[in-house]
């Protein structure tokens, strides 16, 4: 993988995210999210990684993190009717509205 090609981490971000539902596997869910954050390290204007990050910690009951990930993607990408709804949605059912990144000071 060429140091700097976001594409081929969003690309193993979402094998590594198929192999973790397919084999039920936390390992797994672990490497996609290193693969989206690598995606987000190195083009931080990358809404897809922030809403297969949200996609993720929504899955493993962290709110907090996934309401922070949909709001980052659709900050980014307002046509991103997805990280809209799901935002939208985590407010509605937990109250959580996270605009800054978690662990970050403001």
């Amino acid at each position: 993988i060429f140091p700097h090609f976001s594409d081929a981490y969003y690309s193993l971000g979402n094998n590594y995210e198929f192999q973790a539902y397919y084999n039920n596997s936390r390992a797994y869910l672990d490497s996609a999210v290193s693969s989206y954050n690598m995606v987000i390290e190195m083009d931080s204007k990358e809404y897809r990684g922030y809403l297969r990050l949200g996609y993720l910690y929504q899955m493993m009951g962290n709110n907090e993190q996934a309401s922070y990930n949909f709001n980052a993607a659709y900050m980014l990408h307002p046509e991103s009717v997805d990280a809209k709804a799901q935002a939208e949605q985590i407010k509605r059912n937990t109250g959580l509205d996270v605009r800054v990144k978690p662990g970050t000071r403001q």
